[in-house]
């Protein structure tokens, strides 16, 4: 009998299945971290989108435009700012 063979009948079924539970969990735990993680990378090209897109407005400069085409430039700027405070982020 090889120390392989030797190795294999050494261990019980009992072992066994206690190593397997622990493989399990542990590949259920990584599932969970990975989803945790998608989420995350999810969340902040959320938050850089909306970064660029107030950094866009804000290089347009002073607005020498009418007073409705400020409104709209300003309500844009709103909507990216609750955009950023709903990711959970401050702005």
């Amino acid at each position: 009998m090889g120390a392989e063979e030797k190795d294999f009948h050494a261990l019980s079924e009992a072992a066994i299945e206690t190593a397997l539970e622990a493989v399990r969990a542990r590949s259920e735990k990584a599932k969970c971290d990975r989803a945790g993680l998608d989420r995350a990378i999810a969340a902040a090209r959320e938050e850089e989108r909306l970064l660029q897109r107030l950094l866009a407005l804000r290089r347009d400069g002073p607005s020498e435009r009418g007073p409705e085409q400020q409104e709209a430039r300003e309500a844009a700027g709103d909507d990216v700012l609750s955009g950023i405070r709903k990711s959970g982020r401050t702005a």
